[in-house]
């Protein structure tokens, strides 16, 4: 009797181990991708700046040795500087790595946090630490972007604090005063939401869902105090006052370089369903060396197949949590696959994957939903989105010939006898126009 009770309580406690175990699987596999990669600066003698010869991580090193020596140039600092922040005290101990202790953190952070939410949607712990190394891990050139110093890395970190904290609070207790982490949990949230776009300005997409669902879920329940809401501000003051100081020591009342750039590049919205299907479903003819998400993770397909089940068939905070996932999910695919510089060819190639860390492990979670709604009792719901899903993702786009003076999206040459430089422009409009001359 007393082996079977000693059984039983090995296998209760299981679970428990899972995520840590997992934390040491993260780790692990971030020091092999990151010792291993032959872009490590000293790793390649013929190239021994590595990755710090590279555009964006160059000016990131160099942004955060001028912080750390006080140059307050606005030609030192080209990126928004909060990445940049926190590698600067690392650079007197590892100059050649000052990120390297920033990306791990960020990264542990994301896998925490993930499974903070992911317990908000009834996804226990031991289900929810592996589906985020599958997800954001098991893919090596996907894994391998959060060994590179990319600012997308503690981007991943705010983002699912941002997801968890807001959760949280949708959860929180019914009246505010049995609520006794209420404040420090919106303070918290505060310096979140305030961190998120000194990292990366797009961010602020993000922290406008989590704060809009937040405002609008407490205004249904009437629960909005000015304590509540002075926490909240006093979490975002205190980290954009320094911020704003230090912005005005470097830059003055200018914008910085890296914004007027991006600016420059800019989104073509108008290309979006375009774009989402040469970098979702399938790239060719256009991209001939492109490869696709789908093609690279096709368990994307029950992600989004694991929306519906996930929205309709729960309620309260749950359907809350869920729901802003996915719309924050779709928000971020609609700009960034209407960037301009996004291309398949790159996604891979150029490691512009980095964009989507935290989207996979959000698209991931979405596929267990509807995996665990296949098994329930009421699986109708699960199973038409699936079907629909599938048959919407084999639709494929055509390539056809327009006339000479239509705008197109790709020129293709042939050689015939009669025309042998004969130009044909294929389908569609892009950013400009192509006069396409026969020989």
């Amino acid at each position: 009797m007393s082996e079977l009770n000693a059984a039983s309580r090995v296998r209760q406690s299981a679970p428990q181990w899972v995520p840590w175990l997992g934390g040491i699987v993260v780790v692990v596999l971030y020091l092999g991708y990151y010792l291993a990669n032959p872009s490590l600066p000293g790793n390649n003698p013929t190239y021994p700046l590595g990755w710090w010869g590279w555009f964006d991580q160059g000016k990131y090193i160099q942004s955060a040795q001028a912080l750390w020596a006080h140059h307050f140039s606005p030609a030192l600092n080209w990126f928004p500087l909060g990445y940049s922040l926190l590698a600067a005290p690392f650079i007197g101990m590892l100059p050649m790595h000052p990120f390297f202790f920033v990306d791990l953190a960020g990264l542990l952070i994301a896998y925490a946090a993930f499974q903070s939410f992911a317990l908000r949607l009834a996804v226990a712990r031991h289900w929810s630490a592996p589906l985020f190394i599958l997800t954001a891990m098991a893919d090596k050139p996907l894994a391998k972007t959060w060994a590179v110093p990319w600012n997308t890395t503690v981007s991943a970190a705010l983002i699912w604090l941002a997801f968890a904290g807001t959760a949280a609070q949708l959860t929180a207790a019914p009246a505010p005063a049995q609520d006794r982490w209420r404040s420090s949990r919106l303070f918290g949230l505060g310096v979140v939401f305030g961190a998120m776009p000194l990292v990366r300005p797009t961010d602020a997409l993000t922290t406008a869902l989590c704060g809009g669902a937040l405002l609008i879920a407490e205004f249904g329940r009437r629960r909005v105090r000015w304590q509540d809401a002075a926490a909240l501000i006093a979490g975002g003051l205190i980290v954009l006052v320094p911020y704003g100081m230090l912005y005005l020591r470097i830059y003055g009342l200018h914008e910085t370089a890296y914004v007027i750039q991006s600016g420059r590049l800019g989104f073509a919205f108008s290309e979006f369903p375009w774009k989402a299907y040469v970098l979702l479903i399938d790239p060719r003819p256009w991209f001939p060396s492109g490869v696709s998400l789908l093609a690279r993770c096709p368990w994307i397909a029950l992600g989004i197949a694991g929306v519906v089940p996930a929205v309709l068939q729960t309620s309260g905070a749950v359907r809350w949590s869920a729901t802003l996932l996915a719309v924050a999910i779709l928000a971020y695919c609609v700009v960034f696959f209407s960037y301009i510089d996004l291309l398949p060819s790159g996604l891979w190639m150029y490691a512009n994957v980095h964009y989507f860390q935290w989207v996979f492990p959000g698209v991931g979670l979405f596929a267990f939903l509807l995996l665990r709604a296949l098994r329930g009792s009421d699986r109708r719901a699960a199973l038409a989105s699936l079907v629909v899903t599938l048959i919407v993702l084999s639709v494929r786009i055509e390539a056809v010939p327009v006339g000479n003076q239509s705008p197109a999206r790709m020129v293709a040459y042939s050689v015939d006898r009669d025309h042998p430089f004969r130009s044909i422009a294929i389908t569609g409009s892009v950013d400009r126009d192509h006069d396409v001359h026969h020989a």
